[in-house]
């Protein structure tokens, strides 16, 4: 890999908004190695994988209360419920289902 350490004695007003956004949360050298391995790819960043945990972290605590999960996840109570619902009614025996 290139050496960018020269990168140090720039100027960090010439870079552009998001590049110097992503030098405030994860530094200069971690930022260049991203646009290293990403340059001239637009990069977009879906919820879905953290909502995902979300979702597997209410199934994994169904005792929590609801508002302190919604608080906790920044979900609303009534998706939190949903969730919690869900999950309770997969447990539960279907109709035609054998006992064990």
């Amino acid at each position: 890999m290139e050496n960018y350490d020269w990168m140090n004695d720039v100027n960090p007003e010439i870079f552009t908004d998001d590049f110097k956004t992503a030098v405030d949360l994860i530094g200069l050298k971690n930022t260049v190695k991203l646009w290293v391995a990403f340059s001239k790819t637009g990069i977009y960043f879906s919820e879905t994988p953290i909502l995902e945990a979300k979702k597997e972290y209410v199934k994994t605590h169904l005792d929590t209360d609801t508002k302190t999960l919604a608080r906790l996840l920044n979900l609303s109570d009534s998706y939190i419920n949903r969730l919690k619902a869900t999950h309770t009614d997969d447990d539960q025996p279907g109709l035609f289902d054998q006992p064990q």
